[in-house]
């Protein structure tokens, strides 16, 4: 009987042991990931949520760049400049209107819609 407690005790000190390694092995890899990973899953979103804000600023400013140097955009030439989805490309497109930096002309949808700059 004290034989089978031994081998408890030790089966239960070895998993203990392991889990202990593991998740001291996790937290050194997200504090080598920087200080905003370290934090835990919300530092993680955070940093993650503020890569794709700076992202969608740099592709809205890309095409208003590209509006100034041709005057007009269509959806389709801004899926080609970003190589975005066709969705991307309308969500990026309306927000920026809805910001009043440029506005749809040429109908409401379809192929022959275009956009300016205000």
């Amino acid at each position: 009987m004290n034989i089978l407690i031994l081998i408890l005790v030790g089966l239960g000190g070895v998993w203990l042991g392991r889990r202990l390694a593991i998740i001291k092995l996790k937290q050194k890899h997200l504090e080598a990931m920087g200080p905003e990973y370290s934090r835990g899953s919300a530092g993680h979103l955070a940093g993650v949520n503020e890569e794709r804000r700076e992202l969608k600023e740099e592709a809205k400013e890309k095409i208003m760049d590209f509006i100034r140097q041709n005057g007009r955009a269509k959806n389709d030439d801004i899926e080609k400049l970003l190589g975005v989805s066709d969705a991307t490309t309308t969500n990026y497109l309306s927000e920026l209107e809805q910001e009043g930096k440029i506005s749809q002309s040429g109908g409401e949808e379809g192929r022959g819609v275009f956009y300016t700059l205000k």
